[in-house]
C-alpha cells in the first residue's frame, strides 16, 4: 500500500509540474510523431489520391491498394488517435479504461502508451473478452457507477470515443465517477467526433446519442472538478481560414497527397475546424459541481438532440433545399430517406414522417410508398405503414406520425421513406420525435 500511494504522490507531482508545458495546443513530441506519419503519407497516398477525383454522396470502400498506407478513411484516424494516444503524459501506474471493447484494445493502449502496472477496463455491454493481458482486471458496470474503483486510485482515466455512446444522466455520472478515482493531480483523457462538423457532414453512427463540441466537453470537465491541460483537433474537415467544409473521406474527395498531410498537421492547433477533439485534464482540488454538471449538460442535450436526430440520407433520391429544409426525390423505386442509426431506448414514441407526391392522377388504391421505423438487425422491424395514392393529395406536403413501443434497448433505430416507383416521391430530410419519456433523455428533462 505504500509503495501505491508513493507511486501516487510521484504520479500527482509529474502531472502538477508539467501542467504549464500541457497548455501548449501541441507538444513538440507529437508534432514529431505527426512529423513521421505525415512522411508515410507523402510516401504512399500520390497515386491513389490523384485517381480517385469523383465525389459521392455515400461512396463505396476504395479499393485495396498494396503500399505502406491505409485502406480506408478509418484507418487513417485510427492512426491519427494512436499518435495522440502514444503522446499522453508518463508515468501513469494505474490506468482506467471508460469502455473496452476487447483484447485487442489492452494490446493497443500497450502498444501506443506503453505497459502499465493496472490497467482496469470498465465495460458494461460487452462480454469479458477471453486471453486478457495479466495486469487487466475486467469491470462488468458501467461506467456511470464504479462501485468496485476505489478513491483517488486511479492515476489516468481513458475515454476513447466513448462519451458520444452514454444516454440519460450517465455522462453526468461518469464525470463524477471520474473525478472520485482520479487521484489529485491524476489526468482524465477524452477523445471524441465533435458534433458540428459531423452535422455539418450528416455524419451519423451506429449507437450515438449526441457528441460534444470541444467548448462543451471543456465546460463539462472544469464542473466535474479538473482543469483542462491540453485541447487539440484531430483531423480537419473545416477549413480554418473560409470556414468551407472539407471532404471526411480524402480517398473519395480529390485531395491531394499534400492536402492530406496539411489536414492532419493543422487538426491540433484548429479543435473547433476538426472532426475529431482530444482533452486532457488534471484532477484539482476542487469538488465536483454535480448539479452544475446535470443543467449545463441537460442544456446542451435539449438542444442538441433534434438535430442528430435529423441527420437523414439517401440511397436513391436527388437532394435540394426547399424552404429552409433538405428534400429527397426520386421517379423511381428504393430508399428515399432513412437514419440517423440512433439508440431507442424502452418506451413509447411517436415520430412524424412528411412527403409529397408528384405526377398524374392514380387510382386510388395505388401503393406509391412506404414507411417503416427499424432497428438493430434481428427482427428489425418496429412498425410500418403503406401510403397509397389516396393519402397523398398531389404537390401537397403531407405528414403521417407513426406511434411505436420498444419494450427493450436497441441501439440502430431508423426512420426510413420508400418509394414504389408508381409516382415521382419526395420526402423532407425533417422528423419531429417524441421520446422524451424515454432514459435517452436525461432525467432532470424526463417526462414521466
Amino acid at each position: 500500500m505504500a509503495s501505491e500511494d508513493r507511486a501516487g504522490d510521484l504520479t500527482a507531482r509529474r502531472a502538477s509540474a508539467s501542467l504549464q508545458r500541457l497548455r501548449e495546443p501541441l507538444r513538440r513530441p507529437a508534432r514529431r510523431a505527426l512529423d513521421a506519419l505525415s512522411a508515410r503519407i507523402v510516401a504512399g497516398l500520390g497515386a491513389r489520391l490523384e485517381a480517385t477525383t469523383a465525389v459521392a454522396r455515400e461512396p463505396a470502400p476504395p479499393a485495396v491498394v498494396a503500399g505502406p498506407l491505409f485502406g480506408t478513411v478509418e484507418e487513417l484516424l485510427h492512426a491519427v488517435r494512436s499518435v495522440e494516444l502514444s503522446q499522453m503524459p508518463p508515468g501513469a501506474e494505474v490506468l482506467l479504461s471508460a469502455g473496452a471493447s476487447g483484447s485487442w484494445y489492452f494490446d493497443w493502449i500497450t502498444a501506443e502508451y506503453g505497459e502499465v502496472r493496472r490497467h482496469i477496463g470498465v465495460e458494461k455491454y460487452l462480454e469479458r473478452p477471453r486471453n486478457l493481458p495479466a495486469n487487466v482486471e475486467w469491470v462488468d458496470a458501467s461506467v456511470a457507477d464504479m462501485p468496485e474503483v476505489g478513491d483517488a486510485s486511479v492515476d489516468l482515466v481513458f475515454s476513447g470515443q466513448n462519451i458520444e455512446h452514454l444516454f440519460g444522466d450517465d455522462l453526468v455520472g461518469f464525470l463524477a465517477e471520474s473525478a472520485r478515482v482520479v487521484r489529485p493531480g491524476g489526468l482524465l483523457v477524452i477523445d471524441s467526433p465533435h458534433r458540428e462538423r459531423a452535422r455539418d457532414l450528416v455524419w451519423s453512427m451506429n449507437e450515438h446519442t449526441i457528441e460534444l463540441t470541444p467548448t462543451e466537453a471543456e465546460q463539462l470537465v472544469r464542473l466535474a472538478g479538473f482543469e483542462v491541460s491540453s485541447l487539440r483537433g484531430m483531423w480537419l474537415t473545416r477549413d480554418p481560414r473560409t470556414g468551407e467544409t472539407l471532404p471526411l473521406n480524402p480517398f473519395v474527395g480529390g485531395c491531394s497527397a499534400p492536402e492530406v498531410v496539411r489536414r492532419i498537421q493543422l487538426a491540433p492547433r484548429y479543435p473547433d475546424d476538426s472532426f475529431m477533439w482530444w482533452l486532457e485534464a488534471v484532477r484539482t482540488d476542487a469538488p465536483c459541481d454535480i448539479d452544475g454538471l446535470r443543467r449545463r449538460h441537460a442544456e446542451i442535450f435539449e438542444a442538441a438532440w433534434p438535430e442528430r436526430y435529423n441527420r437523414l440520407s439517401t440511397l436513391v433520391g436527388t437532394v435540394r433545399l426547399e424552404a429552409g429544409y433538405t428534400v429527397a426525390a426520386t421517379d423511381g423505386a428504393g430508399c428515399l430517406m432513412l437514419g440517423p442509426y440512433m439508440p431507442f431506448a424502452a418506451g413509447d414514441y411517436s415520430v412524424t414522417m412528411t412527403v409529397r407526391r408528384r405526377g398524374d392522377a392514380l387510382p386510388p388504391s395505388t401503393v406509391v410508398g412506404l414507411l417503416d421505423v427499424v432497428a438493430d438487425a434481428d427482427d428489425p422491424t418496429l412498425l410500418r405503414r403503406e401510403l397509397l395514392a389516396a393519402d397523398l393529395p398531389v404537390d401537397e406536403w403531407t405528414s403521417f406520425t407513426l406511434r411505436f413501443s420498444v419494450p427493450e434497448l436497441r441501439w440502430t433505430g431508423q426512420f426510413r421513406v420508400f418509394a414504389s416507383g408508381a409516382c415521382p416521391l419526395e420526402a423532407r430530410f425533417h422528423v419531429d420525435l417524441d421520446d422524451r419519456g424515454t432514459a435517452v433523455w436525461p432525467s432532470v428533462l424526463r417526462r414521466s
